[in-house]
Order: structure tokens, then C-alpha cells, then sequence
């Protein structure tokens, strides 16, 4: 998100800049996808195939609709616009029928983790409208190593290790054993 403008002009060329706010809105939608598929394939788990068909052909004719009137009132902007809200009502859909199938409710460390990665993510996304480019990518930058450095916590916090550092050598030597 952060890094986009930089990215795009390096890997494509200027020409490409109308790209950046498409793929600006597409990444907030990736980051709902990430909270929202894993509650999705409990369909799967609980053998509620067809559930999941369904769910997931209502997502796609909601892109259809959002894109369609995305489209209409902000250019191919409104592409990007368009995943972010389908996985926005995607995300209560599943959220809502998997609560009913299965009385799933979020963890208290999940929801902590999305009270500091969402709003992370919302203030870099927001930041890039009023701050000038040179702020805009330190500060991104510094945001985007602080949720690096809270994700690996974080991760290392989950797999039961409490150290840090331990933690990344037991991810290099399991990297090292499947390569």
C-alpha cells in the first residue's frame, strides 16, 4: 500500500499511475479477504458445499453491481472501489451464516490484532490523500515496519515461543528443511 506508487512506476512505467488507485482499494479488500476466507471454507469443513456455491456466486454478483456502478460514478477507480465493498458485505455474509452454522465468535487476541491492523492499514491508506509524497512514504514506511515487526510477535506469540529471535531461527531452519 505503502509502496505501490514506487512499485508500479518501477516494474511498469508512468503510464500506469491510473493503476495505483485501483490497486490502492483492491489491496483493502485483500486485507478483508484475509479475514474472511478461512471463516468461508468452514462451509467446506461442515460439508455445506452447496452454502459455500452460493455465498460465493452472491460475492460475485455483488462485483458485478459495485463494479458496474463503480464504474459509473468514478471511472475505473471504482473497479477498485467495487472489491473493497464486495468483500465488505462478503465479510458480514459469511461472518453472520458461519456464526449461525457454528456460534463462531472472534477470539479476544484476534480482535486485537485487527484493533491494530486495521486502523494501521486505514491511516496508511488515508495518509497517501494528505500528506505529501515524501511524508507520506515515511510514514507508510515506518507503519509498515512496526505491523512487520507486530506480525512477527505476534506469530511467534502463536506458535508458543516467546523470544523473538528463537522464533525467526526455527522459521529459517523449517525454511531450510523444504528447500
Amino acid at each position: 500500500l505503502t509502496f505501490a506508487p514506487v512499485i508500479i512506476h518501477f516494474f511498469y512505467s508512468s503510464k500506469f499511475t491510473g493503476a495505483l488507485e485501483i490497486l490502492r482499494w483492491q489491496i483493502l479488500g485483500i486485507l478483508l479477504r484475509v479475514a474472511t476466507w478461512p471463516m468461508a471454507y468452514i462451509f467446506l469443513a461442515k460439508g455445506k458445499g452447496n452454502l459455500f456455491f452460493w455465498t460465493e456466486f452472491a460475492a460475485n454478483a455483488v462485483l458485478v453491481g459495485l463494479t458496474w456502478l463503480g464504474i459509473a460514478f468514478f471511472g475505473l477507480t471504482g473497479m477498485g472501489m467495487a472489491f473493497f465493498g464486495m468483500y465488505v458485505i462478503y465479510w458480514f455474509l459469511v461472518y453472520f451464516i458461519v456464526k449461525h452454522l457454528t456460534k463462531f465468535t472472534w477470539s479476544v487476541a484476534n480482535i486485537r490484532i485487527g484493533l491494530v491492523i486495521f486502523p494501521a492499514v486505514g491511516l496508511v491508506f488515508l495518509a497517501r490523500y494528505f500528506l505529501a509524497d515524501l511524508w507520506y512514504l515515511i510514514s507508510g514506511g515506518m507503519t509498515t515496519l512496526a505491523m512487520g515487526f507486530y506480525s512477527i510477535k505476534m506469530l511467534s506469540n502463536i506458535a508458543g515461543v516467546r523470544n523473538v529471535s528463537t522464533f525467526l531461527l526455527k522459521v529459517k531452519a523449517v525454511g531450510a528443511f523444504f528447500k
